[in-house]
């Protein structure tokens, strides 16, 4: 069976991201991973340190609505103690993702598909924008205000961020 645009876009998605979410990390961190309470670290094999919760992503249409699919540690309890998350964010045409900041989070963010508007604020008040193409890569210094805007008229824009801490 041949790989849609859809399913491919997104492989190429996860050869980029990943390493990108390593290249900076957590010097506090003194062990290999944090077992959850109650759970015997004997038992864990590779199923607690998979993720399948992007799944859908593969197989929906685009969204109508601005959609988030995150794997934080609430939803994907291997990154504890870690210091990284991963977003995948879905922009139907001319929608926005509004001021917001991570307050101890880098947040860098791939384009994989579309065109996308991107900026934040200093802490001088300087705005710093940017208009993003497919494969380009912006980072958000960490604690500072941003958004990201999807100013085109009929395209979807996917992107995958990860937040590192």
């Amino acid at each position: 069976m041949a790989l849609t645009i859809k399913q491919q876009i997104f492989q190429v998605v996860l050869v980029f991201a990943f390493p990108l979410s390593k290249i900076s990390g957590d010097l506090d961190i003194t062990f290999d991973f944090v077992v959850p309470f109650g759970v015997n670290v004997t038992l864990l094999d590779g199923n607690f340190f998979t993720y399948t919760g992007m799944r859908p992503l593969i197989t929906s249409y685009p969204p109508t609505n601005f959609i988030v699919t995150k794997s934080t540690m609430a939803e994907f309890p291997a990154l504890n103690g870690q210091s990284d998350s991963y977003v995948v964010l879905q922009y139907p045409a001319g929608s926005v993702n509004p001021f917001h900041t991570h307050l101890r989070a880098t947040e860098l963010l791939f384009l994989t598909y579309g065109i996308l508007e991107v900026g934040f604020v200093d802490t001088t008040n300087k705005l710093f924008t940017q208009r993003l193409q497919a494969g380009d890569i912006f980072v958000f210094p960490k604690g500072l205000v941003h958004y990201q805007f999807n100013c085109a008229e009929n395209d979807t824009v996917i992107v995958v961020s990860t937040l590192v801490c």
